[in-house]
């Protein structure tokens, strides 16, 4: 850079002049020939002089130029390579501090893992808690379900009374005259309620609604449905009867059987839903279920009574050995011989028939009819009816009191 600055100075004290160019260094040439051809030794020898200094200024500039050039390629390369070092070594240290970066993000990760692995640890040890949570929970469900079980077993028992048919529809001084229904036409024999007859009656609705309300509502809805489930398989038939009785408020949807209702005395039951009913040594003055299956054994029944006779369906009741008193002859039970029948129903054939006058609460006799005894006086179909009969007993009026 200097010797570009100072270039005039230095070709003007080296060669006198600061400009050379290839036309004058040849110039020079041609007028030392030809003065030396014409033999004019001192223009020969001015041109020769001019012509080697401008020979050697071109020459030198040339060169100068030459290097000045190769000089700044070498610079342009050297400051390269700088440059490039500089910027190895800044990548060298960029590398070393991302290595540094993934280092601490590695330990940053292994530590996260860690404590992955510790929250998973502490999650499997919340799973395990809430599973045996979960189990204890269960089992006191299961508990607070045989709790109920118990409880509303009791309940109900405790709420069922037991007495004597006989004392409960009242007792006059004339026995025969006060507990027999029955009489045949001759005035031989006489049949009635047993004596004594010690039956049960389950808890009547305003009792049972507690245990509905608790069924429907409240907290233990679930575990008070469940518990009268368990119930309805009870062996009580007084506790199976009323758990039946209670759910069948809750949802008359459901259907459930039962089959033996035995030593039972019905005054009033109402059931909405589709159940069925055998009904065994029982005494059932009211029964109100249009939908239920119902079958009478050794029994006194009304059915189906107050309900509705249109809406009922025909056939879904039958009886055996019992006395029906039969209002309803269109949707009546199937019977079956040895049912004595009240009234007696228009299409049944006298020599199959034994006829009785039957009184009811207001003495009145009305016609009855006990099918299924053929060969026999009515006496002694009367008696064979009355021992298949528990509820029913046979009175011989021609024997003499002691």
């Amino acid at each position: 850079v200097i010797v570009l600055v100072f270039r005039d100075q230095i070709l003007r004290r080296l060669l006198g002049r600061t400009e050379v160019a290839l036309q004058d260094v040849a110039a020079s040439l041609i007028r030392a020939a030809s003065a030396a051809g014409a033999g004019d030794r001192t223009t020969a020898t001015d041109e020769a002089q001019t012509f080697v200094r401008q020979g050697l200024g071109w020459y030198a500039w040339t060169n100068l130029y030459r290097w000045v050039i190769a000089t700044a390629v070498g610079l342009l390369l050297a400051f390269g390579a700088f440059v490039g070092t500089i910027l190895l070594f800044e990548q060298t240290r960029t590398l070393r501090e991302q290595t540094r970066t993934l280092k601490q993000q590695t330990e940053t990760l292994i530590l996260q893992t860690e404590r992955f692995g510790e929250q998973t640890a502490l999650m499997e040890l919340q799973t395990d808690r809430l599973t045996k949570q979960t189990t204890q929970m269960t089992m006191q469900n299961e508990i607070l379900t045989l709790s109920l079980v118990g409880e509303l077993r009791d309940q109900i028992l405790n709420s069922t009374e037991q007495f004597d048919v006989i004392d409960a529809l009242g007792r006059e001084a004339d026995f025969v005259d006060s507990t027999n229904m029955i009489f045949s036409r001759d005035g031989r024999c006489a049949a009635g309620f047993a004596d004594p007859l010690i039956l049960r009656k389950p808890p009547d609705m305003g009792t049972l609604n507690a245990i509905v309300k608790l069924a429907q509502e409240g907290l233990l809805a679930e575990q008070v449905t469940e518990a009268l489930g368990f119930l309805t398989h009870d062996n009580d038939p007084v506790v199976a009867l009323s758990a039946v009785r209670v759910l069948d408020r809750v949802d008359p949807a459901q259907h459930y059987v039962l089959w033996e209702l035995d030593g039972l005395m019905i005054e009033d039951m109402e059931l909405r839903g589709a159940h069925e009913l055998i009904f065994d040594a029982s005494i059932v003055f009211a029964l109100d279920c249009a939908h239920c299956k119902v079958r009478f054994r050794g029994s006194y029944g009304a059915y189906p009574p107050l309900g509705d006779s249109e809406t009922a369906d025909a056939g879904r009741g039958s009886a055996t050995t019992s006395m029906m008193v039969d209002n309803y002859d269109q949707h009546g039970p199937v019977l079956t011989p040895g049912v004595m029948v009240v009234p007696a129903p228009a299409d049944t054939e006298t020599a199959e028939a034994h006829h009785f006058d039957v009184f009811g609460l207001d003495d009145v006799p009305i016609s009855s009819v006990l099918a299924g005894f053929p060969g026999l006086t009515a006496c002694q179909a009367l008696d064979q009816f009355t021992r298949r009969n528990p509820v029913l007993t046979y009175t011989d009026l021609t024997a003499t009191p002691d």
